[in-house]
């Protein structure tokens, strides 16, 4: 790699004292065989330096910082799949990929146009293989409430020690997953996750946020965008929390740009419409499995019915027969059918007695966001129990070492993110420069810490 791709590594880090031992920073669990197989890391010049999710065989969501140009990174070079990038069990490489056309590099934190840190790209061929995890759509969203535990995906760093002006990072390229707690969804439809000694940091940008659903099956809802803006001004840093883009208002974009259905249940509004594809999701993507066909011993739903019952589909179907018989044989059968209105009567007597019966259905189904149903009987099926297990602390791994200078962006923390083990050391200045951008309360000593490396910078005369 050349010496200007390593100064493109540059983070700028808290500055504090050498702690004892390496301070842990996901402390989340090392991914064990076909553990979250549609989780992938987004690899360049052999360094992971973002996480991804396939939720289409051609189409791989992330964050648009990720691939910025003045992230230092630019598009990937290949989408890997597998548990560690040092020993892929899949490699892809790309057509292309592009950013939510409403997402500014430059803007304000929690600003609109930084709410939509969203990307995908485009790969050069359809893994069919592994079993992709859709984005949560429609009457789905109701699940996603504050309390709600989801589960997080990660190929970034495990480990940070800071030493003066410089620090190193251990442990990029391995997947590992932990739980969050979401403490609410703005109305930029950003996710606050709370972690508490087990969150994202550097190189876990752009990796899912996965909720199980009550019917049991599994879906993606965000791309991870920034550390949470309440983390603690000392390290370790990335404990506290994290902030993910919701994907769900955002599908007519991806869906338009990409020129693929990536919503087989819905419309691109929402809105119920289930298609040949609307099956086959994933319901336990932590069982045993093999990377020898692609982890497909792992157990998938048949045709989702997620959002059937808030199906508006009205029908109302009335029938009335009436016999008369009377000594004078006469008779009269009346027939009334309804939706919409008509009748039909033969004969014409005096009605001694009536028989009738009627049926009605009805469903009605409120915006996407929200949805209510109203039936004569209901019966739901589904498993919405979540497992949450215990972190484990991960070793460190070898890493390499850079050198450079690093500038902050007015004091801005966003989750872009550090690739490969590094040590990294630079003077920090304020002007241009790394786009980690600080949100916490804590003196702002989080500015530049980002999960994907993304140097942000300021724009000519600002």
């Amino acid at each position: 790699m050349s010496a200007f791709a390593f100064a493109l590594l540059v983070l700028e880090l808290p500055v504090a004292a050498p702690p004892a031992k390496p301070t842990p920073i996901i402390n989340g669990q090392v991914a064990q065989t076909c553990e979250f197989p549609s989780a992938v890391a987004l690899t360049k010049w052999n360094y992971e330096f973002c996480t991804g999710t396939l939720i289409h065989p051609n189409v791989v969501l992330t964050a648009a910082h990720c691939i910025h140009p003045d992230s230092g990174w630019g598009l990937p070079e290949e989408i890997v799949f597998g548990e560690d990038i040092a020993e892929p069990q899949l490699s892809v490489g790309i057509v292309d990929c592009e950013m939510h056309p409403l997402y500014d590099h430059y803007a304000p934190l929690h600003s609109p146009e930084d709410a939509h840190d969203l990307a995908y790209c485009v790969l050069d061929q359809p893994v069919t293989s592994v079993t992709p995890t859709p984005p949560i759509m429609g009457c789905e969203v109701d699940q996603l409430t504050p309390g709600a535990t989801v589960r997080i995906v990660g190929f970034g760093a495990d480990e940070i020690v800071p030493s003066g002006d410089s620090f190193e990072t251990f442990g990029t390229g391995t997947k590992r997953f932990t739980t969050q707690v979401l403490e609410k969804v703005d109305d930029l439809d950003q996710l606050f996750l709370l972690g508490m000694n087990a969150s994202a940091c550097s190189g876990d940008s752009g990796g899912p946020a996965y909720l199980q659903l009550a019917d049991g099956s599994w879906r993606v809802l965000s791309a991870a965008s920034r550390i949470h803006p309440d983390a603690p001004a000392e390290p370790p840093w990335c404990l506290y929390g994290v902030v993910h883009t919701g994907v769900w208002n955002e599908m007519a974009w991806f869906e338009s740009a990409s020129g693929f259905d990536l919503t087989p249940c819905h419309e691109a509004d929402g809105t119920w419409a289930p298609g040949p594809d609307c099956t086959e999701f994933p319901l336990d993507m932590q069982a045993a499995a093999s990377w020898a066909d692609s982890c497909a011993a792992q157990p998938v739903s048949g045709p989702s019915m997620s959002c059937a019952a808030g199906e508006s589909d009205t029908d109302t179907d009335t029938d009335t027969d009436t016999d008369t018989d009377t000594d004078t044989d006469s008779s009269t059968d009346t027939d009334t059918s309804t939706d919409g209105t008509s009748s039909t009567t033969d004969g014409d007597s005096t009605t001694m007695g009536a028989d009738s019966t009627t049926t009605a259905d009805t469903t009605t189904t409120a915006d996407p966001g929200t949805s209510s149903s109203t039936t004569s009987d209901t019966t739901t099926t589904g498993n919405g129990a979540t497992t949450t297990a215990q972190p484990t602390e991960d070793a460190p791994t070898s890493g390499v070492t850079t050198s450079g200078d690093a500038a902050t962006t007015d004091a801005e923390a966003s989750t872009d993110a550090g690739s490969g083990s590094a040590t990294t050391t630079g003077q920090s200045q304020d002007g241009e420069g790394c786009g980690c951008r600080s949100t916490g309360g804590g003196g702002g000593w989080l500015a530049g810490l980002v999960l994907a490396l993304g140097r942000r910078r300021r724009r000519p005369g600002s």
